[in-house]
């Protein structure tokens, strides 16, 4: 199909399993609340009947509105044509999108699987229908008799104007919370993640929406430990090792191999790619002190902003070079050498990574002073923020139950202790976690609609 502008009113997006739920309201108690942090300017829909009527435009002017005045949905100029999905392994590359000039001759674009589309501007989708069981718009093409189909998320997923947050999605959804969350934190069983599926698919999920999760029931051994950290993906190796058993042993120039006081901080943030997860089994103790902390990142942004804007916007563009050096035969820096502590998306602008450990900040010299005074400012309030004890929990690590946790968001830490502790553990890569959290929540045909 090729359309050039797709308008479709607004309230046709609507149904009563998108609005079963507010995920942009608080819930319930310890101060937790679901939200997509510091909301990114994408619409959100109230409750509405559904129109049952749909307007359609295939001329490159367009149109702006509907004749009764309701807003529409804009899919822009840019002509489409899906391919009918056959039974391959490649039928993910088979729905392209050909754009077109007014330009002649005739424009050629080429897209995957080395597929070509001529098309002139005039060329235009005539015919169109409505399958309502299927949920589907049908539109075939005059010409040729070829036909196409677009869901009702898809048309929803990708709309330019307005956008839209999907917060169907799982991986779209958030439950910040602050230092309450010591009366009810989540937590699966060793037996349901190592032998079924859903139990695999229910411990990413409260990883994703919680940033962290304990898992009970652990052999305190390295072996199992291992093998529960592989359920997810394969193990990051970095220069501290692949699979880590290390105790205050300083067999690396890093405060981690001390029993000192470590305040909040994520790691890796002298890695182009920090770890997605970290996970902690504390197998042996004989001694005392070494709590455990962690402080969601994202609910500790949401509080800056609120009181601060200035300073949030500050941490969110301040480049911060960061190294590691420890071992002498190291020296680990990202490219580009510097990042903010507090990420954003670049299409939608939501915050997406805490990157922030002080001790592996590098000078900063490439500010002016005025600006220098400006970062000191905004990074004692987010200190403050972060130190806050109502932002803590605080917890004791014991054998038989692992933590793991959303590097990118969750900033960890640890008392100082007396005596020997002994901990393993793994980092897990980012990309191959949402992989595993997405193909568990998703059947086929979703994976491929929300491409």
């Amino acid at each position: 199909m090729v359309i050039s502008a797709i308008h479709l009113h607004a309230d046709q997006f609507l149904s009563s399993q998108m609005s079963r739920s507010n995920l942009f309201s608080y819930s319930g108690h310890f101060g937790c609340f679901r939200d997509s942090i510091l909301n990114n300017g994408k619409s959100q829909l109230p409750p509405s009947n559904l129109y049952k009527k749909f307007h359609f435009t295939g001329r490159l002017d367009g149109i702006k509105e509907a004749r009764n005045g309701s807003s529409l949905i804009d899919f822009g100029r840019i002509p489409l044509r899906r391919y009918s999905e056959i039974e391959s392994s490649s039928v993910a590359s088979r729905s392209i999108t050909v754009s077109i000039t007014k330009s002649k001759p005739q424009h050629l674009v080429e897209r995957s699987l080395q597929m070509l589309e001529m098309l002139s501007p005039d060329y235009e989708a005539t015919t169109f229908r409505y399958v309502f069981d299927s949920k589907e718009y049908q539109a075939t093409v005059r010409s040729d008799g070829h036909k196409s189909f677009f869901g009702w998320s898809w048309l929803r997923r990708h709309s330019y104007d307005p956008k839209f947050m999907d917060t169907q999605q799982i991986w779209n959804r958030k439950i910040l919370w602050n230092a309450e969350i010591k009366d009810c934190p989540p937590a699966v069983q060793y037996e349901d993640v190592m032998q079924t599926s859903e139990g695999l698919a229910d411990w990413l999920k409260k990883i994703n929406e919680y940033g962290f999760c304990f898992v009970n029931g652990v052999p305190p051994s390295v072996k199992e430990t291992e093998e529960l950290a592989r359920r997810i993906c394969f193990i990051r190796e970095t220069h501290y090792g692949k699979f880590w058993d290390f105790t205050a042993n300083l067999e690396h120039g890093d405060t981690a191999y001390t029993n000192l006081k470590l305040k909040a901080h994520t790691d890796n943030t002298y890695f182009t790619e920090p770890s997605g997860l970290q996970m902690f089994h504390l197998i042996e103790f004989d001694g005392k002190g070494g709590e455990s902390l962690l402080v969601d990142g994202f609910w500790v942004a949401r509080q800056l902003k609120m009181k601060s804007p200035v300073s949030y916007h500050t941490l969110s563009t301040v480049p911060i070079p960061a190294h590691s050096a420890g071992d002498s035969n190291t020296l680990v820096q990202p490219t580009p050498v510097a990042h903010p502590i507090l990420n954003h998306d670049p299409l939608d602008h939501s915050l997406y990574q805490i990157r922030y450990n002080n001790d592996d900040r590098s000078t900063m010299d490439h500010l002016s002073s005025g600006q220098v005074l400006e970062f000191y400012e905004a990074l004692k309030k987010w200190d403050d923020e972060l130190s806050d004890k109502e932002n803590e929990y605080w917890f004791q690590l014991r054998p038989g139950r692992v933590l793991i946790f959303d590097n990118w968001r969750v900033l960890h830490g640890r008392a100082a202790f007396e005596g020997n502790r002994r901990l393993i553990g793994a980092y897990l890569n980012w990309d191959d976690y949402r992989s595993k959290l997405k193909v568990l929540h998703l059947d086929r045909d979703e994976i491929l609609e929300s491409l």
